[in-house]
């Protein structure tokens, strides 16, 4: 699942829209949907929807063998 769906799932979860969060964002809807789209998040966007959305973003590489996180 890409970061769009994951959006998306996030939202339908917490019962809020893309005009919302793009409001709290303070970007167009215009633009958010765009970048849903085009799936293109800078980690710093994921992490302010997830704040918008009361979660916590992870993105993190987890190394197989060791199972380290980087």
């Amino acid at each position: 699942m890409n970061s769009a769906e994951k959006i998306r799932v996030l939202l339908a979860y917490r019962n809020m829209n893309m005009r919302e969060v793009a409001k709290r964002m303070h970007i167009s809807q215009q633009s958010l949907s765009h970048k849903m789209l085009k799936n293109s998040f800078k980690e710093d966007e994921l992490t302010e929807i997830a704040e918008i959305c009361n979660a916590t973003f992870e993105g993190v590489f987890t190394l197989n063998d060791t199972k380290k996180r980087i």
